[in-house]
């Protein structure tokens, strides 16, 4: 009439349980965490790219002037890129300035036969709230 203990009884203690779940749930809220970071990161790009592109589109329409047509001083003021609120270009404002150039490259007032061409995009960063820009300058020189 003796009643035999099982020794061999396999399980998880409640402890175990609640030690296993607090790691796994600060590692599920560091991945969480790490997620909206990484969205801002992803639309900061993708606005950086757009900018690029702009300035670039920008340079190329002041160079297909020519020297003698590009005028000094402020050629494009800033503005939209677009009236249409569904395009992406209308977060954008773009600004393309021209100045004359020395033979050291420092801005001049006098014509040498360089001119420089800065085209600055312009858009407001959805996260921060803060206008952020990016310039984009090349130098035109007469032949």
């Amino acid at each position: 009439m003796f009643l035999t203990k099982k020794k061999n009884i396999r399980g998880f203690t409640l402890i175990e349980i609640s030690v296993s779940l607090a790691i796994v749930m600060t590692v599920l809220l560091s991945i969480i965490t790490i997620f909206p970071y990484s969205l801002r990161i992803n639309n900061r790009s993708a606005n950086l790219s757009h900018a690029a592109f702009l300035a670039q589109i920008g340079i190329e329409q002041a160079l297909s002037l020519g020297y003698d047509a590009l005028g000094i001083g402020t050629i494009e003021a800033k503005d939209r890129l677009s009236l249409d609120q569904t395009s992406y270009l209308y977060h954008f404002q773009r600004q393309t300035d021209v100045d004359y150039l020395d033979e050291d490259l420092n801005v001049d007032i006098n014509d040498n036969g360089l001119k420089k061409i800065t085209v600055t995009v312009f858009w407001n960063d959805n996260f921060s709230f803060q206008e952020t820009n990016y310039k984009l300058e090349t130098i035109i020189s007469q032949k």
